[in-house]
């Protein structure tokens, strides 16, 4: 075994020896218990992953016995390799080139993330506010009439103003015409007693919005009127 220390790498030379021999990590990590991740760590040269200095050694001494290696042949192997892996472990920190190109790439992966989850609400954002808008009821106002009139006029003018955009205009079920700016006015006739006017805008996709008035019809009794006439007329 002598020979093949000096010709191999430590880790290396476990490996062949322990094949030769015809044993798997787990079986030798049953009769040295021993856990097999170390073992597998001593034959990858990575003495380092096993933390503790006691541990690590012991762990090397007994793997070396184990597999007919003289400790004291390998010992000054063994503090190599601690230095060589203590080495490398400074270098990395010394050079972080690798960890600069992982750290951009994972900062661009962050950017690059951040900005598509801006677009997605972006786009959800106008699509809501293109469809509230679409499908809400247009707005209407009426200038006149005035809610609870009372008149004695047979015709009404019924006027108001909605949304330029809104498809139709209607009072009470019947279609009426609208401007380029959305102002209506169309004349209607009163029967006597109260009359409940409906008008109704709505856009081409939303639901309708509707305002109510009501009118009171008042008609003159037209003979009283001309007896009164004639009596008061003649006493004078």
């Amino acid at each position: 075994m002598t020979s093949m220390v000096r010709t191999k790498g430590l880790g290396e030379r476990f490996k062949i020896a322990r094949l030769a021999l015809g044993y798997s990590l787990s079986d030798i990590s049953d009769i040295l218990c021993i856990q097999a991740k170390y073992l597998r760590a001593l034959e990858s040269n990575q003495l380092l992953s096993i933390k503790e200095v006691f541990y690590r050694e012991q762990y090397v001494k007994s793997y070396a016995t184990f597999l007919g290696f003289e400790w004291e042949t390998i010992r000054n192997n063994v503090q190599f390799l601690e230095q060589q892996s203590e080495d490398q472990k400074h270098l990395s920190l010394l050079n972080p080139s690798s960890h600069y190109i992982m750290r951009k790439w994972e900062v661009r992966t962050v950017v690059r993330s951040i900005v598509l989850a801006l677009i997605v609400v972006g786009c959800l954002s106008y699509f809501v506010i293109a469809s509230s808008h679409t499908f809400s009821p247009p707005e209407l106002a009426l200038d006149a009439p005035l809610d609870q009139l009372t008149t004695t006029q047979e015709k009404l003018i019924v006027s108001g103003k909605t949304q330029k955009d809104a498809a139709l205009v209607m009072i009470n079920g019947a279609r009426v015409p609208k401007d380029e700016h959305g102002n209506f006015k169309q004349e209607i006739i009163l029967t006597s007693g109260l009359n409940t006017i409906h008008v109704t805008a709505a856009k081409r996709f939303s639901h309708s919005k509707t305002v109510t008035r009501q009118v009171f019809r008042k008609i003159e009794d037209r003979s009283l009127t001309y007896l009164n006439e004639n009596v008061y007329g003649k006493t004078r």
